[in-house]
């Protein structure tokens, strides 16, 4: 039984007639998006995101997303894929303004598959690539008037806040705030890799060359990124966190690349430096981490989270601190300063039965 009433892209852009009363479907992909904006209406206020959506005609149609839905969908612009991100929209209504028709979702009626396993979306994904021979629309952002700062996601709702033991409850994918203090460095796979400089994609070294997978041919250009797990906790739980270039570079201060240079230099005076000691100044300090939830965290249980934004701003930190987070490990020198990948399992070991003296209830995580 098919219960999609699916509308062309050629319906809406062409000056066809549509009746805006009539709930409608559409699966196409999605190639701009704005910033998300907020609406007021007397002492109510809701979010909303615009997303521009392309079929394999190249035909396309501007559409608005509430509330939820905003959440749902925010994530996975966030992400940097060379796949398409193909949408199927279920119970959207049609709205014309100066003779073009744009779509809304409708509240609470409307549903959203996100570069899903429906019939309609692999249908769709087969024409897009007979169409694009594989040339597909990078999404991009178009930077509206209106940006969010932290306060700004936090205050208005746009983005949640949680605690880690609420955070590893959710069953849903979406972007939460979190308040966590860093504890410990993961370095079991490393914290850098060497990239390519056109698409910032682990290169393989073979030899004394380095091939790039993506553009299939040697690397002459490679530069050292970061790719850093930690471990953070918040007084209700530990998670790991991980974090890219950009968001490790804010963190540190420094970059890879510069990092590498001097541990090179330094190890030739010490054999046993196995990670740049810049690393440990992050430990023990306290952040605010934009972070997302994933299916793979949902479903497998997953206790690691991709890091979008942080903050060390101290008026946030204050107002979000956990009040148990003063309760936990404060000391520095409880992990005797060392905080490298053989010593993780003492250390998280450690630092989590300390939290377990703290806390009455066992963490556990419901999956619906």
């Amino acid at each position: 039984m098919n219960i999609f009433n699916l509308r062309s892209f050629d319906q809406l852009t062409n000056q066809h007639d549509v009746d805006e009363t009539e709930l409608l479907d559409i699966v196409g992909q999605v190639v701009t998006y704005e910033d998300v904006k907020t609406y007021k209406q007397g002492d109510d206020q809701s979010v909303f995101i615009n997303v521009v959506l392309e079929d394999d005609q190249r035909n396309r149609i501007l559409a608005t997303l509430w509330s939820e839905l905003v959440d749902q969908i925010q994530h996975h612009l966030n992400e940097s894929t060379d796949e398409p991100l193909i949408v199927v929209f279920q119970h959207m209504k049609a709205q014309k303004f100066r003779g073009n028709y744009s779509v809304r979702s409708c509240w609470y009626q409307t549903k959203i598959w996100i570069n899903s396993t429906l019939p309609q979306s692999i249908d769709f994904k087969s024409r897009l690539l007979a169409a694009r021979q594989s040339n597909f629309e990078r999404i991009t952002q178009i930077s509206s008037q209106q940006s969010y700062s932290v306060r700004d996601e936090l205050d208005k709702g746009i983005v949640l806040f949680k605690t880690i033991r609420d955070l590893v409850q959710c069953t849903q994918e979406c972007s939460y705030w979190i308040a966590a203090k860093l504890i410990n460095l993961e370095l079991d796979r490393g914290w850098s890799y060497l990239a390519c400089n056109k698409c910032n994609r682990k290169v393989d070294k073979v030899e004394n060359k380095y091939f790039c997978k993506k553009f299939n041919e040697e690397e002459l250009s490679v530069t050292h990124r970061y790719r850093l797990q930690v471990r953070v906790m918040d007084g209700t739980a530990f998670i790991s966190l991980l974090l890219w270039n950009r968001e490790a570079m804010q963190l540190i201060g420094k970059s890879a690349k510069e990092l590498k240079e001097r541990l090179l230099e330094t190890s030739i005076a010490d054999a046993d430096c196995s990670y740049p000691s810049e690393l440990d100044d992050i430990l023990y300090k306290k952040f605010m981490f934009k972070v997302i939830v994933k299916q793979e965290n949902i479903e497998s249980q997953v206790e690691v989270y991709k890091v979008l934004k942080l903050s060390d701003d101290d008026d946030l930190l204050k107002e979000y601190n956990h009040s148990l987070f003063e309760d936990t490990i404060t000391d520095p020198q409880f992990f005797d300063g060392q905080s490298s990948s053989r010593d993780k399992l003492f250390g998280d070991l450690m630092a989590e039965t300390q939290l377990k003296s703290v806390l009455q209830t066992p963490i556990e995580k419901n999956v619906s």
